[in-house]
């Protein structure tokens, strides 16, 4: 929706597209001039996957310009977005709302929720400010009753939970990104079962954590309704960051 600055009845910018399955219009972003705006077309999959719209302010018009979430303009002359919890740069052209290079990871190491949130932002005078990702990497192990420890083939990640199958031979494991993954222990073979386990029911999410149990016959588990919030957050302040930025992805400006 628009309004103008004077009041007035709002008026409808952008509708959502049945026929692409779009579900949300989002995080918007006027550009400079006033004339344009940048925002967010959600299918409901992935969020590296959305697509990130221009459309005309006057007219409605719109057309992707590239994958990605939270799009923002900084006067640089780049886009700035976040793809899988990375910000990427691009050259950008304003007037005729076109990525005019390539797009060139600026910032390592940023939080992603894996819910649309993205943990960065650019102030007007080259300020960059970012929530840092945690990194809290886990290995598998097998420990006996008298204390030997035998590390499993798997892969370290930021395990939440473990649970055996009732036969011994199996584990099925949780991970922070909401996954849940199978582990044969006789074969050695670590695989994924289900990614990204949300499922949206009254804007609560359910999801996988360490709260979770097997049924009797190993083929279900039942998992809980979670709503934790931490305790506390860490962000990072680069200042000066355009010149950096520059450096890093040239434009004409």
């Amino acid at each position: 929706m628009k309004v103008s600055s004077d009041g007035g009845t709002p008026e409808v910018l952008t509708t959502l597209d049945a026929d692409k399955h779009e579900r949300s219009h989002r995080f918007r972003h006027i550009l400079p001039s006033g004339e344009a705006v940048l925002f967010l077309a959600h299918t409901g999959g992935s969020m590296d996957d959305a697509s990130i719209v221009a459309a005309s302010m006057a007219t409605g018009e719109h057309h992707v310009v590239t994958q990605g979430n939270g799009a923002q303009y900084i006067a640089t002359g780049h886009l700035l977005y976040d793809r899988g919890g990375t910000p990427f740069a691009a050259p950008f052209d304003p007037d005729r709302l076109e990525i005019t290079g390539n797009a060139v990871p600026v910032v390592v190491g940023v939080d992603d929720n894996k819910a649309g949130v993205y943990y960065f932002a650019v102030s007007e005078t080259g300020t960059l400010v970012y929530r840092p990702a945690p990194r809290n990497d886990r290995r598998l192990v097998l420990v006996d009753l008298d204390g030997r420890v035998e590390p499993l083939a798997a892969p370290p990640l930021e395990y939440q939970g473990v649970r055996f199958s009732p036969d011994g031979r199996q584990l099925v494991t949780t991970t922070s990104d909401v996954s849940v993954h199978l582990y044969e222990l006789e074969q050695e073979r670590f695989s994924l079962l289900f990614s990204s386990i949300e499922v949206e029911t009254d804007s609560r999410i359910i999801s996988g954590d360490d709260s979770y149990d097997l049924s009797p016959d190993g083929q279900s588990f039942v998992m809980k309704e979670q709503f934790q919030e931490p305790i506390y957050t860490e962000l990072y302040v680069v200042q000066n960051w355009f010149q950096e930025l520059k450096r890093l992805v040239p434009t004409d400006n």
